[in-house]
């Protein structure tokens, strides 16, 4: 049937992607497979982070979304394809580092409820992600680096800042003002 073929030629087309990226063999390429169809909810090909989140909140006790929590923190942007799955997932047992820009403490406000919490933020070149907390257990959100259009300071407070995306405006306040300079320095940096 059609639609069993379209099923082979998605799967080859990830095959091919993968072993660009980096050597499998056939029972993890399955097993990773089997999960990234887990995650990938619509069906389209690709994971996004409001897929990735719902995922591990409804498995936490998997290892294998635990390690791509940890490792897509150097890795992932907005939304990921399968080859860049297998490589978060492979790469974090492969030891490929990419560094963490900044880290550290925001105050943030909500966005129902207007009430400010404190985050872990974490910023990578591809991703800006915050936390609950510094264990990086909890992940609340995360803002794709390419869909930022920019930091700035905001408001009389003198520790205020926003960060605009195309889709929303993110309101945080920092321990201080050298902290939140550096925030916009870093985040204005990186999304360019």
């Amino acid at each position: 049937s059609q639609s069993t073929n379209q099923v082979r030629k998605r799967k080859e087309q990830h095959r091919k992607e993968t072993e660009l990226t980096m050597p499998i063999s056939d029972e993890e390429f399955e097993r990773f497979m089997t999960l990234f169809k887990q995650v990938d909810k619509n069906g389209d090909g690709s994971v996004t982070a409001k897929e990735l989140r719902s995922a591990i909140q409804a498995s936490p006790g998997n290892s294998d979304l635990k390690k791509l929590t940890l490792a897509s923190l150097k890795h992932e942007s907005g939304t990921i394809s399968f080859a860049t799955f297998i490589s978060i997932l492979k790469g974090k047992e492969g030891n490929v580092h990419v560094p963490i820009i900044k880290e550290g403490y925001l105050t943030k406000q909500g966005l129902i409820v207007k009430n400010w919490k404190k985050r872990w933020f974490v910023l990578s070149q591809e991703t800006l992600y915050y936390y609950k907390d510094k264990k990086k257990t909890s992940l609340k959100g995360m803002i794709s680096v390419s869909k930022i259009k920019k930091a700035k300071k905001e408001g009389d407070e003198p520790t205020k800042f926003e960060i605009k995306t195309k889709d929303r405006t993110f309101k945080c306040v920092a321990a201080d003002k050298s902290e939140m300079k550096e925030w916009i320095e870093k985040i204005n940096r990186t999304c360019k």
